[in-house]
């Protein structure tokens, strides 16, 4: 306060005579206001996450013996070398399989070839791979399906497990002699691990056009000759008999649907342990139509990664500038508003904690976990659950070190390239029989995080698909969900009509689908690229009957799984960082380097430890459930 100011305040009134005091501000209210209160419920709540963090950690939980046909471990791995082993083993087994091996990193960087040599958890020198297994190539059948694991990296393990039981059973119903009956003694046909053979929908069983309906455990199958996909062939004339079930079945020995495994999309992030691939970006946002990138804000003449080369000052320079352009531009407003939030700069810790003891480490950690939960009930009171959570699965395009990053259109990621160009040489070398004979498509996609753990949901964004999910799952227990994302997409662009709301989703339990709605981008998309090699092959060809979905596990609370990639991201960045500068100009102790790298494992290990609950009850309800979902629709 300026003097004048103040001999102002103290001046008499002239009218009254008396001093007019200036008015006290006391330092603490006698009310709690709004402010304070949230302030209070922050800090409550903060502390009641952490302890939640703390609690809910459980150790990893093993068969006593991995021969015994109930456990799941004989299918799940601890890391993407044992994967990538058992994928590869299974797959030999297999009577009519071929296996791809298509190389997606020549090696890792060096920060992260360092950091898994003093983990033991790869080979240093080990190329990684996206494995792709092929079987009943060369089958007749009008059905291709198509099942990836490793979209999100870490993810993968789920899916790969998955994968390995896809090619056991269909190798016992397939090719072994027995009767698919359940014996008294499980391990004579199925384990116990697998779905009940009983409970798998053979009353959908259809090839050659035509369509099983009346299939009992016991008793026959009524087959009638007729067309799903015009009305036409409808009208036609049809004949019936009766086959058994194993008559069924030997009917699909002759003319199986073809099935193409695609084993670990993202085998970086598998490695590493983390959800994105090795450039940061969000696969499963990345495969975006040309539509879905207008809407994103971004087209190719924004196109981040399109940098003058030839200067590394420029090339920084021109980087930021496209980096602030693609972010003005950006139709995720929310995010660009919460971006702090949402990606903590941790380069202060992370300095800081290569010169600290224990003890500072420790409370630096605590000060650092507090603050993430403030800031997220900060968060969350400002925007609300749904908005916060849809703002954030959807991402961005402007910055390749933040969570959720989209990447660009151009160049497409490289995963993303090989698998097209696999299926674009497959297409064509198969065009006449694939494209003659495929009238349906499955496109499954597995992946884990939200949801109540052990329990799937499956998302599609097809209006179309979505109704065919519902009718195949009509009996989907109270928490599994059948969902459309697309509808929560309709809703947040202010274009859904009223007829939308009937359709956006059979939801059970915590609702999850809406959340996606604006996210997009996703492999789902890939059923534009089957259909187009089809119609590219055979002019003549009808529309794709398809079913594509993401099939998610859920694992923790969503907090805690945003909590994971929030600070694992942080780190992992700033180490990232930290370790260019000290090659370009060591400052580090060896040790210093140890106990960094040690550091930013366990925060690997914390992002797989949510996205991988390893425990018996979760690997054998994931493997069931994944099992079940896929034949039902093998049988489609």
């Amino acid at each position: 306060m300026s003097t004048e100011t103040g001999k102002k305040q103290l001046e008499p009134d002239k009218t009254s005579r008396k001093f007019v005091p200036p008015p006290r501000r006391s330092i603490i209210p006698s009310k709690p206001t709004k402010s304070v209160k949230a302030a209070c419920s922050q800090i409550l709540v903060a502390l009641l996450g952490f302890v939640y963090v703390v609690l809910t950690q459980s150790d990893a939980q093993y068969c006593d013996d991995i021969n015994r046909s109930s456990c799941p471990d004989r299918y799940f791995a601890s890391n993407y070398s044992e994967a990538r082993e058992k994928f590869l083993s299974a797959s030999a087994k297999y009577k009519h399989a071929r296996t791809y091996s298509l190389a997606i990193l020549d090696e890792l960087p060096f920060y992260d070839q360092q950091q898994q040599q003093q983990q033991g958890s790869e080979k240093r020198d080990e190329r990684l791979y996206m494995d792709i297994t092929i079987l009943n190539e060369h089958s007749n059948s009008k059905h291709l399906i198509v099942h990836i694991s490793g979209t999100h990296g870490v993810e993968g393990f789920a899916g790969s497990a998955i994968q390995l039981g896809i090619i056991d059973y269909l190798n016992r119903m397939l090719f072994d002699q027995s009767s698919i009956e359940v014996a008294e003694t499980t391990d004579q046909f199925m384990p116990a691990a697998f779905p009940d053979p009983r409970t798998l929908a053979w009353d959908r069983v259809s090839w050659m056009s035509n369509v099983v309906d009346g299939c009992q455990d016991a008793g026959t199958c009524e087959v009638t000759s007729s067309s799903s996909s015009s009305s036409s062939s409808s009208s036609s004339s049809s004949s019936s008999s009766s086959l058994t079930k194993d008559q069924v079945i030997e009917q699909l020995r002759k003319d199986p649907p073809i099935v193409i495994l695609v084993h670990a999309l993202n085998p970086y992030g598998m490695a590493v342990g983390r959800r994105w691939n090795e450039n940061n970006v969000d696969l499963n946002r990345n495969f975006k139509t040309e539509e879905e990138w207008k809407m994103s804000g971004t087209s190719s003449e924004e196109d981040g990664n399109n940098e003058n080369e030839n200067e590394n000052e420029n090339k920084n320079k021109n980087k930021n500038e496209n980096k602030n352009k693609n972010k003005n531009k950006s139709k995720n407003k929310v995010y660009v508003e919460l971006e702090s939030l949402l990606n903590g700069d941790y380069h202060e810790y992370v300095n800081d904690y290569v010169q600290q003891d224990g003890t500072r480490r420790w409370l630096n950690s605590w000060r650092v976990e507090l603050g993430y939960w403030m800031a997220l009930v900060s968060g969350v009171l400002r925007y609300g659950t749904s908005s916060l959570m849809a703002a954030t699965v959807a991402g961005q395009t402007y910055n390749d070190k933040y969570l959720f990053y989209n990447g660009q259109k151009t160049p497409l990621e490289k995963s993303h390239q090989v698998l097209l160009r696999f299926l674009q040489d497959k297409f064509d070398e198969h065009k006449t029989t694939w494209a003659r004979h495929i009238q349906k498509l499955t496109w499954i996609d597995v992946h884990t995080g939200l949801g109540k753990a052990g329990v799937d949901s499956l998302l599609t964004d097809d209006d179309v698909e979505f109704d065919k999910l519902k009718t195949l799952f009509p009996t989907h227990s109270t928490e599994n969900r059948v969902e459309n994302t697309k509808a929560g997409r309709d809703k947040d662009n202010n274009s859904s009509s009223s007829s939308s709301s009937s359709s956006s989703s059979v939801s059970y339990g915590v609702a999850t689908g809406g959340n996606y709605g604006m996210a997009t981008g996703h492999t789902l998309n890939y059923r534009h690229t089957i259909a187009s090699l089809l119609t590219h092959n055979n002019a003549s060809q009808t529309e794709l009957d398809s079913i594509c979905f993401a099939q998610e596990f859920g694992t923790h609370m969503s907090a805690t799984v945003f909590r994971a990639l929030r600070q694992e991201n942080a780190v992992y960045q700033a180490y990232v960082d930290l370790m260019r500068r000290n090659a370009a100009q060591p400052t580090l102790s060896p040790q210093q380097i140890h106990d960094l790298q040690q550091f930013v494992w366990q925060w690997h290990s914390h992002v797989k430890d949510t996205f991988y609950v390893n425990t018996l009850p979760w690997k054998t309800n994931v493997l069931r459930r994944g099992l079940k979902v896929f034949l039902d629709l093998f049988l489609r």
